[in-house]
Order: structure tokens, then sequence, then C-alpha cells
């Protein structure tokens, strides 16, 4: 039967790997050559051109070395980790899995280049007529509430993470998070349109909704109730 990558990855480091986080490594070690030749750098007997009665004995210290770091570099790269030019300058996260390069005019308060996290980043690219703060601020409210229309314009008001005020560039844990306003800006948005809160507040600003939709009714029906009694 013929061993899974992780079943080899697990045998060459000593302890057991992710099936995923294997095949990654296995990825990451073939390469082409400048002829397109495929080019194995996992270390089998046969690109190492030795074998041994053993299974994977034929492996040295640098062979299990050069394993582990890559198999390392595997696992830091789906981890979170933070930029060094700061936080995100749209959403003020200070750790994303990738970071991205800003658009010219997104820079901190000392004129220095603000960097893009990766999740702002996928609306970024969906949206490359930005060349404009005012244009990028449109969508940053896209990208912090969900809310997309075409020919929209950004309340006044709205700032991106490296636009507010005394903003030292470190970041938040959380995307939006950067001040009060911003929290209350995205809870206005979702209180009229509940679909785009994040599924694990949806219901609430649903149940919200309902509530004022119901509040409403009943003003309406006072309202009512009140003028035709006043008309006798």
């Amino acid at each position: 039967m013929v061993a899974t990558p992780g079943e080899i990855v697990s045998a060459v480091v000593g302890h057991t790997v992710d099936t995923n986080d294997a095949s990654r490594v296995f990825g990451r070690m073939r390469n082409f050559d400048v002829n397109d030749v495929l080019v194995v750098e996992f270390p089998t007997a046969q690109t190492a051109g030795r074998g041994t009665g053993r299974p994977w004995g034929h492996l040295g210290t640098e062979d299990r070395r050069r394993v582990r770091n890559v198999l390392r570099a595997v696992i830091d790269d789906r981890r979170p980790g933070i930029s060094e030019w700061g936080a995100c300058g749209l959403c003020g996260r200070r750790e994303s899995l990738r970071w991205h390069e800003g658009p010219s005019f997104l820079r901190w308060p000392d004129g220095s280049p603000a960097p893009v996290c990766a999740e702002c980043q996928r609306v970024v690219d969906r949206r490359p007529e930005a060349g404009t703060i005012d244009q990028l601020r449109v969508i940053g409210v896209e990208i912090a509430t969900g809310f997309a229309q075409m020919y929209y314009r950004a309340p006044d008001e709205f700032r991106l993470y490296a636009e507010t005020k005394d903003c030292d560039g470190n970041g938040h844990a959380l995307a939006w998070d950067y001040g009060d306003g911003i929290r209350e800006f995205r809870e206005v948005i979702w209180a009229d349109r509940p679909s785009l809160a994040p599924e694990d507040r949806r219901d609430e600003f649903a149940q919200r909704l309902r509530e004022r939709i119901d509040e409403t009714k009943r003003e309406a029906q006072q309202q009512a109730e009140t003028e035709h009694a006043s008309a006798w």
C-alpha cells in the first residue's frame, strides 16, 4: 500500500503531521529547473541516491532539518502575523495571514506607507478603480459593513484607520474596532440590513428590525386613532 503524504512527512520529522500540511510540504519541495524539468527536492531514497534496509534510513540530519524547516514555514503561513509596516491601514487589524502594499495615498500620519491585510485586499482587488482616498473610503464602507452600491459616497465623518486622529499604527485585535464612531456606523447599517451583519449577529439585528417595524406600526395606529377621535 502506498503511504500518504501525511504518513511520509510524519515519519521524516518524527511526529504526526496534518495531511494538508504534509501535501504542502511536498508541493514546496517540487520545483522546475531552467529547462522546465521537474526537480523533486523532497529527500527520497531515489533523489538522495542511496538506500538502506530501514524506512527513511537514508535520511541524514540535514535532510530531516530541511523538511522540518519547510513544514515550519507551511504552518507559519497559516498563522496570522504582524506586518513590519504596522496594522492594516483600512480596518486597523493588527494580524493577518498575508500583508499587501497599500495604495500610494494610504499613509500613516507621519507619511509612511500603510499596508493592507488579506481580507481587505480581497475587496480592493475587486475594486481596482479606487484612485483617491475618497474612493478608498467607499471600499472601506463595503468591507466594514458589507454594504455596496453604485455611486455611493462614504459619509463625511467616515475615516479609515490610517486617517483617524492620533493613530499610532499599532492596530487592534479586531477589524473595524478603532473607535465608537466606526462601531456605531456598522450597527446602523446592519440595523436596516440584517443580512449584511456577521452571521453570528444576524438574528440579533433581524429581531431589532422587527421590533422597530412593530413599534412604527403601533405609533401609526395610535396616531390614526387619535385623529379619528379628534374628528368627533
